[in-house]
């Protein structure tokens, strides 16, 4: 009967401790009030009371741009001095339908990560990518004010997909 009584207030016990947990929500501020009292000399006190909201700052999430197309007027960033790249976009991560067909053109600087293709400089015309990390949603006027994250050369651009195709023994 004892281990009965011991399991059952146990039991009870470890029942409760969620449930006072639930019951004590954290305090939320709402507004605080400053009360502000001032005496003249003539005898009149003033008194002024202030209320304070809390402040909140929300800042539009920040998302990655992925632009893939065609890069052109590349130059490359020196030191203090900003370069530039160009891209026509054929597809991207976000707006893919807004952003594709149309060129756009984003500094680079001395944090932008270039990758090239071979070790060879970014030509006119090369398969690229730009990143451009920056607020979601951004229109193609806005986003070229931003800095290109990211520009990566995939070499020269395929002009058609002609596959070679032998007839005759294969050995």
């Amino acid at each position: 009967m004892r281990k009965i009584f011991i399991a059952t207030a146990a039991a009870l016990s470890l029942a409760a401790i969620p449930t006072a947990a639930f019951a004590s929500k954290p305090v939320h501020p709402t507004v605080s009030t400053t009360v502000h009292t001032t005496h003249d000399y003539d005898g009149v006190t003033t008194t002024t009371t202030k209320t304070h909201e809390p402040t909140k700052t929300h800042r539009a999430p920040v998302v990655m741009y992925v632009l893939r197309g065609s890069l052109s007027a590349y130059t490359a960033a020196s030191g203090t001095t900003n370069g530039t790249v160009s891209i026509t976009v054929k597809g991207s991560n976000d707006e893919p339908k807004t952003l594709k067909g149309l060129t756009l053109v984003f500094a680079t600087n001395a944090k932008t990560k270039v990758e090239l293709f071979d070790n060879k400089a970014i030509a006119n015309g090369d398969r690229g990518i730009v990143k451009i990390r920056a607020t979601k949603n951004l229109d193609a006027v806005t986003l070229q004010t931003e800095t290109a994250f990211q520009v990566i050369d995939q070499g020269v651009a395929k002009t058609s997909d002609s596959t070679t195709t032998t007839t005759g023994v294969h050995s």
